[in-house]
């Protein structure tokens, strides 16, 4: 289920809980982030596994930490907000 909202509620979920340490907006993107391959089979017809190397553990480990750093080093750069880096990599 490509862009599923059901990720979303789980994400949101957990975020709302503890908003100081879980940033809401890197739960979105992390669900996006892992439903690109999906969406790329889905749209372009590719001729790959629908939920493939996208959807398992090790890719959202490392595709998240990487991403995620970047993400929390520009954020934290242009709005100045004074949230922990470890919150965006959560």
């Amino acid at each position: 289920m490509p862009i599923t909202p059901l990720h979303f509620g789980i994400n949101g979920t957990i975020s709302s809980i503890s908003p100081s340490k879980i940033d809401v907006i890197s739960c979105i993107l992390a669900n996006v982030l892992l439903d690109i391959q999906p969406f790329l089979v889905i749209f372009f017809g590719l001729n790959i596994e629908l939920h493939g190397i996208s959807h398992t553990l090790l890719f959202a480990i490392i595709a998240g930490s990487l991403f995620f750093t970047l993400y929390g080093i520009i954020v934290k750069k242009i709005f100045h907000i004074k949230k922990p880096l470890s919150a965006y990599i959560m």
